[in-house]
């Protein structure tokens, strides 16, 4: 939406233009259905983007048809700890992980 526009007839031609994504039949690997709440038609990947992009300066959200929800606890607390697992550690002792032989 240009700057000073209203932004009513861009999101009324969004919409119009939407398409319409319908929940796939059958399984994902793991057994998850795919579908599945919270999302009918996005993988988990998808939501993300999504969500990154809501994430960003300026984006607002201005129409929800339907529920809009976002866990509160969800795994997102879990994330400092989480990349904390991931980070590369150096031994404190110059020698420690080494085999004694």
């Amino acid at each position: 939406v240009p700057a000073n526009a209203r932004p009513r007839p861009y999101v009324d031609a969004l919409i119009a233009t939407a398409e319409t994504v319908f929940p796939p039949a059958g399984e994902a690997p793991g057994g998850v259905a795919l579908g599945a709440p919270p999302s009918a038609g996005a993988t988990a990947e998808e939501m993300e983007c999504v969500l990154r992009w809501l994430d960003l300066p300026g984006v607002r959200l201005v129409e929800v048809d339907g529920p809009w929800t976002c866990p509160a606890h969800g795994a997102e607390g879990l994330r400092e700890w989480i990349d904390k697992g991931y980070e590369w550690h150096e031994p404190s002792h110059p020698r420690a992980g080494r085999p004694l032989r």
